[in-house]
């Protein structure tokens, strides 16, 4: 083994335009931990993937920071944001073919305009000894939440080749929740998991309330910090483990699409060009896969009941709000669409839960349900007008909202391709039916809302 000189501090600009309001220093203002992630691969990153998980971390820590006017008459919510950023190779980023991707890719995360420069040189960074890498391994990103937790298990269960699971930690205790989920699914499946857990975060950041909560372009850090360790570890594919009814993310309402109110994190559109855009940086083929995209949440889950890893289920975290900052267990909202999915999956997949770990509880006591504000019962309502719509399907056609959606955000290029997303959005809508039923006979109130 060989020591190596470290020196990995870069400076970011950010603001309405290329010059940038602000200047932002790793180290000082933000945080991306360069160290852990080298140890953890045992080999040195390439210098352009480097660069991208710099750039990946710039975009995080400006999308947070400027805020979108939402209040303002008028205001549209969306954003133009110029950003500059410190590499150590400018010209292959300012190549048209890159730049565009990293363009378009921000665009349908968020919906902005993003403008990029760059300017070096950038210092580089190595770990501080290196040693022998997995062998061609397959690369996915692992959050902590339920998805990744039965998505891994599926893979886990079924497959043989080395698995390196890559978290970009930015949550309290998630590098914890992380590390307790492989080992139950190591001790499962009799299997080596390597984790990649990179801490990221806002250093002195201002209040929320200042920030730009949504946080659209995380998504955009977590995929390059997964492309750069596929290019590190010379491996061909980075899974994402999302089902397919979160990967298309049927906006509720049709305006949801725009201004960042709907997350595409997993959308198959955005991993094609994040995979165009790591198989630029790497020199050759790198793919982002979407294995469970014909699955529904609960038939992913159900995995982890089969398996007797119920508990694993009961420790990811889904909640967009995570963790609310209030006294007690609730730390889950129990209301947003996150949370409404996770106990649909759950229930239909048969695993039980404590109801504590919810601020308002929709599926457990018709006493609690009558006592939750009206205004926090809006996306159930959403939610069940959307799996009565989806009875059009049943006729064997798509209804123009749909059709718009699929061609709209290039999840399909022809009408052949619709039939099977057609049969999964019929396979979740009988589980909510399902579950409409067995709600109604425990008199739960919402279940008048939705006929079949």
């Amino acid at each position: 083994m060989q020591a190596i000189t470290y020196q990995h501090s870069y400076r970011v600009t950010y603001g309405p335009c290329p010059d940038g309001q602000g200047v932002l220093a790793s180290g000082r203002d933000f945080r991306i931990d360069e160290v852990q992630l080298a140890g953890a691969l045992w080999c040195n990153l390439p210098p352009l993937a480097t660069d991208f998980v710099r750039i990946g971390m710039a975009v995080y820590v400006c999308d947070r920071l400027a805020k979108r006017d939402r209040h303002s008459a008028g205001a549209s919510g969306l954003r133009n944001v110029a950003i500059a950023v410190q590499v150590g190779s400018p010209d292959f980023w300012l190549e048209d073919g890159v730049s565009s991707l990293l363009q378009e890719s921000l665009r349908l995360l968020s919906d902005d305009h993003w403008r990029f420069s760059f300017f070096g040189p950038g210092g580089a960074w190595q770990r501080v000894f290196c040693g022998p890498p997995p062998s061609n391994p397959i690369i996915c990103l692992y959050s902590g939440g339920l998805d990744s937790a039965a998505g891994l298990a599926n893979q886990l269960r079924n497959r043989k080749e080395p698995m390196v699971a890559v978290t970009a930690w930015h949550q309290p205790r998630q590098k914890q929740r992380v590390f307790r989920h492989l080992t139950m699914l190591e001790r499962r499946y009799k299997r080596r998991l390597l984790p990649v857990v990179v801490r990221t975060a806002l250093r002195h950041p201002p209040r929320m309330s200042s920030q730009e909560t949504s946080q659209r372009c995380r998504s955009f850090m977590f995929a390059a910090l997964g492309g750069a360790v596929a290019c590190a570890l010379d491996s061909s594919v980075v899974e994402v483990y999302e089902n397919g009814i979160g990967a298309l993310n049927l906006p509720l309402m049709r305006d949801m699409a725009v201004a960042a109110r709907a997350t595409k994190s997993a959308h198959p559109q955005f991993l094609r060009l994040m995979g165009e855009l790591t198989t630029r940086v790497a020199g050759r083929e790198i793919e982002f896969k979407l294995p469970f995209q014909e699955w529904t949440k609960a038939e992913t889950v159900r995995t982890l009941s089969e398996d007797g890893l119920q508990e694993l289920a009961r420790d990811s975290v889904s909640c967009v709000h995570y963790p609310r900052r209030v006294p007690g267990r609730g730390k889950s909202c129990g209301v947003c669409p996150a949370c409404i999915g996770r106990r649909q999956a759950l229930l239909t997949a048969g695993i039980d839960e404590d109801p504590r770990r919810y601020h308002y509880d929709l599926f457990r006591s018709p006493g609690e349900f009558e006592c939750i504000p009206q205004q926090e019962l809006d996306y159930l309502k959403c939610v069940l007008l959307q799996v009565s719509d989806l009875a059009e399907l049943e006729g064997g056609r798509l209804p123009s909202r749909l059709c718009d959606h699929l061609f709209g955000t290039k999840v399909i290029r022809t009408e052949e391709e619709a039939e099977g997303w057609r049969r999964l959005l019929l396979r979740y809508r009988q589980e909510w039916l399902q579950l409409i039923q067995t709600a109604g006979e425990s008199r739960l109130g919402w279940t008048e809302w939705v006929g079949n």
